[in-house]
């Protein structure tokens, strides 16, 4: 690369890069607001190539010759007809009050080598503006990095959106393991009923408390993990106070709404019909069979496929030796009424 490459583009006059039909002048920094009717070239007796600094420098100066030369004071070489422009420009800095001398930050900075070719560059020109030392890139350089907004979404906000489906299936867990495997829940099988129920609660707290972490990581706010404690929804309420994003809480919204309405519907329609009678006749054998020490456990369908009369199904019970014993139900009347009878085989 040449001397002229690697130094700062000084001030002087360059084609606009706004109209092909004008001048604008260069302060060395920036372009000014200064502008005047680009000048017509003189017939060209051979081809020169004007310094920086000179009216029509670069490749903006192609054809702004005239066939006698001059060295300037820069070492480069100008025709009259250059020159007298030169100093038309200087005297216009005069009147305008523009600093003839080349900006001392960008001689200094030109000085380290932290050049640009500016306004000699025919593709900054189009743009409107030059390079400073500043913003000079070498062609190979590598790309700057893209700055990304960091992400507020994280997969313990979701986990914890869908706490009311986590709630609903633990809720019928819990209610299987009460009615049908553990009927007498005085002895073991409250620890085990109460830690299914209570699993959607601990894992929503430990949800917070790995999305704060994760909030935190990424330059936020987070609300406290202990509102956990109150609920997912209040902690998804808190949490988009401070965090941009509102994902998690409108989908927990829409689950519970999902949630609570869907088993009062099948209730209040008689779709829920099969399951409440189902759970009716295990209540029923349970209290009477095992009660009575004639079976010491029994398990009947959760779901009853038919309530038409005369319908028949089983139950499986274990007698008090161990030995596997039916229980035959049946139903009597439209309205739901049954009947129950132990197997003698």
């Amino acid at each position: 690369m040449t001397d002229q490459a690697t130094r700062v583009v000084p001030a002087g006059w360059y084609e606009d890069p706004a109209s092909n039909a004008h001048v604008r002048w260069w302060n060395g920094l920036a372009w000014t607001e200064h502008t005047a009717i680009k000048p017509t070239p003189a017939p060209v007796a051979q081809p020169t190539t004007p310094a920086y600094g000179d009216y029509g420098s670069g490749r903006y100066g192609d054809g702004y010759t005239a066939q006698e030369q001059v060295t300037t004071a820069t070492g480069s070489t100008a025709t009259p007809e250059t020159l007298a422009r030169i100093a038309e420009a200087r005297e216009l800095e005069r009147q305008y009050g523009i600093s003839t001398a080349e900006n001392e930050i960008i001689m200094r900075a030109a000085g380290h080598g932290a050049a640009s070719l500016g306004a000699a560059d025919h593709g900054a020109a189009s743009h409107g503006g030059a390079s400073t030392g500043s913003d000079y890139r070498p062609w190979n350089a590598e790309p700057e990095p893209v700055y990304e907004e960091p992400s507020s979404n994280t997969a313990s906000a979701w986990f914890i959106a869908l706490w009311p489906l986590l709630t609903l299936a633990a809720a019928a867990t819990a209610a299987y393991l009460a009615f049908y495997v553990m009927p007498e829940p005085s002895v073991a099988g409250i620890p085990v009923v109460a830690a299914v129920a209570l699993v959607p609660s601990l894992l929503t707290l430990i949800w917070a408390a790995t999305d704060a972490r994760k909030l935190r990581q990424n330059d936020f706010r987070p609300a406290s993990p202990a509102l956990a404690l109150l609920g997912p929804l209040i902690y998804l309420i808190g949490r988009r106070v401070r965090v941009p994003g509102s994902g998690p809480l409108a989908l927990l919204l829409v689950l519970t709404v999902i949630a609570v309405g869907a088993p009062t519907a099948a209730y209040l329609t008689g779709y829920a019909v099969p399951v409440t009678k189902a759970l009716e006749i295990q209540q029923t054998v349970q209290a009477d069979l095992v009660g009575s020490g004639k079976l010491a456990s029994v398990s009947c369908p959760v779901f009853v496929e038919s309530l038409e009369l005369g319908s028949l199904y089983s139950c499986n019970g274990v007698g008090p030796d161990g030995g596997e014993k039916l229980v035959w139900v049946s139903i009597d009347t439209e309205d739901g009424d049954f009947s129950y009878a132990l197997a003698l085989r």
